[in-house]
């Protein structure tokens, strides 16, 4: 099951689960963990309480159904998350439930999720750039001379070609993937000349100095 909790961002299936409402409330758990964890290791909270917050991160005991609910009358996922984890652990141990989450915001939970899934979402992603590009490409072939509405931060611009648009987003995808991630050094060196030049190209049409 996909995007109750977050909206899957992936077309692929392997993309989409990373994405999954259990992939989601796994990372958010897992971060509550580890700050109990570290929280204990530094004194913050009593010892003894970690390992039985940790313990209540599991994602098995929570339901994503009725934490999509919650989450839709106070705007966040975190707080029905953490309420629910401050519940389980009470259940071992009222004392230790009030430690959960402790010394943390909201968005620190969310980033750090959303972070962790990512690094799950890449990988499949990745093993398709090679189509991805050849699609860019194909779609600035047949709209080489396509007139279209340019835009910044989601406000119309001044007029371009549809093909330059298609161009500058094949131009983005590979460069700025380290390569150890992308397994292909050699292709993003080479993507990331064609972009200079691409460039270049265009600031000596503008008559600008390159």
């Amino acid at each position: 099951m996909a995007g109750r909790l977050v909206n899957a961002l992936g077309s692929s299936a392997l993309a989409a689960e990373a994405f999954s409402d259990f992939a989601t409330l796994r990372h958010m758990l897992r971060f509550e963990a580890a700050l109990a964890q570290a929280a204990a290791d530094a004194g913050l909270i009593p010892k003894k309480f970690a390992p039985v917050i940790v313990k209540a991160c599991d994602p098995a005991l929570y339901d994503p159904a009725s934490l999509a609910e919650a989450a839709r009358r106070t705007a966040t996922l975190t707080v029905p998350v953490v309420k629910a984890l401050a519940d389980e652990v009470a259940k071992r141990d009222a004392d230790a439930a009030g430690y959960v989450h402790w010394g943390a915001t909201s968005q620190d939970v969310i980033d750090t999720a959303m972070v962790l899934q990512l690094g799950e979402a890449l990988p499949p992603i990745v093993k398709e750039l090679d189509r991805i590009v050849a699609a860019f490409a194909a779609l600035a072939r047949k709209h080489r001379r396509t007139p279209t509405l340019g835009r910044t931060l989601l406000q119309p611009a001044k007029r371009c070609r549809r093909s330059s648009r298609s161009s500058i987003a094949s131009s983005r995808r590979l460069p700025h993937l380290p390569a150890s991630i992308a397994g292909r050094p050699r292709s993003a060196a080479r993507c990331c000349s064609r972009r200079r030049r691409w460039r270049s190209a265009r600031r000596s049409r503008a008559g600008r100095p390159t």
